[in-house]
């Protein structure tokens, strides 16, 4: 007989003694007693053992062939209809999901936790059918690379539930399921925490997104985490719908699109209450993608992160300076920004190919509360070349409460000779100083100093 995992340790405490099962067995709910189904387990002569104790059927297959997936165990488990508490399946195919989904018509009363996971080519479909569309208890939904158009149904009738993950959502109208309707659906999960909605590349069409926005949005006033990856237009439409005022982190990913237009996504930051003021910024420039974090101050909670797939320089950063210009009410309160990227030598020629200074000067705009200004190496040059741009009025307008340049690089004379100059002179002239510093390493936590140079006017 095989068990895994701490939930069926308790097994061997029983063979200790006749007392020893006496006070086991006496107390099976406080002592939180399973009995833990996986793919080597003997299930009908497992449940003739031992007393009628709750169930978890955990399969994780490392093979995708239904020959070979312990079918007749797992209705056999699945039989026990009253007892089952925990369904974990992975390398679900479509003809095994047919035979479960067939096998498990009815409600499942007692269950807490489903979890789906399929790597199929073609996503396997869940029928309406599905648990009987009935699943009171249920606390945690995860269903990966499978369709299940009927989920709203089913969520209407889970109300504890705490967390749901729908990831891999097949690029097509098989599963497809409306911002409006998902939005209705969540609207009754009241102690939902965790939301996830993640699509495969390329997303479905917007031409889908055809209902108008409401202006009543449905409130989740427990929701603290929410990650999303798809097309701007989905996210855009469930925004509009939806309100979580406790919400500490949300993690964005869009696919790759000309425009980037996320007035929703910005109001529904703004009504929480723990992502409204940030106090940091941080931009990510890579090879495959631009990335944007914003967080409160630290010691405390909150983190959005927004995160765009490009692969043009120049479009990166057209991306962030429009998205940042949408979000200057927001960014209003940010005192530190960090610009990293241009690791790769093939990438900085592009920049330094394809990057006008006055496009890379945009990027300060709507920063005018940062006192300290953070950057890498090899964009370095880029900001030096932009800063030396501001003379006259302009040296106070743009990044007006700037009062420390971190400047990541091998030797002073690089970055203090030439444009930082200029820009240090023209901060001066305005009587605003400016503390320029370089480091070697460590230029995030700002813990080695290799030089220092300030001017107070």
């Amino acid at each position: 007989m095989n068990y895994v995992g701490p939930t069926c340790a308790w097994h061997r405490l029983v063979h200790v003694c006749r007392r020893w099962r006496h006070v086991v067995f006496a107390s099976p709910g406080r002592l939180g007693l399973h009995i833990v189904c996986t793919e080597r387990t003997p299930v009908r002569e497992s449940l003739d053992i031992w007393p009628p104790l709750p169930i978890i059927i955990r399969y994780w297959l490392y093979s995708t062939s239904t020959s070979e997936y312990p079918i007749p165990n797992a209705i056999t488990a699945l039989e026990h209809r009253n007892r089952v508490r925990q369904i974990q399946l992975s390398h679900v195919t479509r003809p095994l999901l047919d035979i479960l989904a067939t096998a498990m018509r009815e409600p499942y009363l007692a269950l807490t936790t489903l979890e789906l996971w399929s790597d199929d080519e073609m996503a396997p479909v869940l029928p309406d059918t599905f648990l009987g569309g009935f699943a009171p208890r249920l606390q945690r939904i995860s269903l990966e690379g499978i369709a299940y158009p009927a989920l709203p149904r089913l969520l209407f009738s889970t109300v504890n539930l705490v967390s749901l993950l729908f990831d891999k959502i097949p690029p097509d109208t098989t599963g497809y399921i409306s911002p409006q309707v998902m939005a209705t659906s969540l609207s009754r999960l009241t102690w939902l925490k965790f939301l996830r909605i993640d699509f495969l590349p390329p997303g479905l069409p917007p031409n889908l997104l055809q209902n108008p926005r409401q202006q009543t949005r449905a409130v989740l006033p427990s929701l603290t985490w929410l990650e999303f990856q798809g097309l701007n237009e989905y996210l855009e439409d469930l925004l509009s719908r939806i309100e979580a005022p406790l919400l500490e982190n949300i993690d964005i990913k869009l696919f790759d699109q000309i425009t980037f237009d996320v007035p929703q996504l910005l109001q529904f930051i703004t009504h929480s209450e723990k992502l409204n003021s940030p106090n940091e910024a941080k931009m990510n420039f890579h090879s495959d993608f631009i990335q944007i974090t914003l967080s409160p101050p630290r010691g405390t909670v909150g983190n959005f992160t927004l995160q765009a797939l490009c692969t043009v320089p120049l479009w990166q950063l057209l991306s962030v300076v429009q998205i940042c210009d949408q979000a200057i009410p927001l960014l209003s309160s940010v005192q530190r920004l960090e610009i990293c990227g241009g690791e790769h030598e093939h990438s900085l020629r592009e920049w330094q190919d394809n990057i006008e200074i006055a496009q890379w000067l945009e990027l300060f705009y709507p920063f005018t509360m940062v006192a300290s200004l953070h950057v890498t190496e090899n964009l370095g040059p880029f900001t030096a070349s932009a800063l030396c741009e501001l003379t006259g009025r302009r040296a106070a307008e743009v990044l007006p409460a700037l009062r420390n340049l971190f400047l990541e690089g091998p030797e002073p004379s690089e970055f203090w000779e030439g444009d930082i100059w200029q820009f240090i002179a023209a901060r001066r002239h305005c009587s605003l100083p400016v503390m320029v510093c370089r480091h070697r390493r460590d230029w995030e936590h700002n813990l080695e100093w290799a030089g220092l140079m300030e001017v107070d006017g």
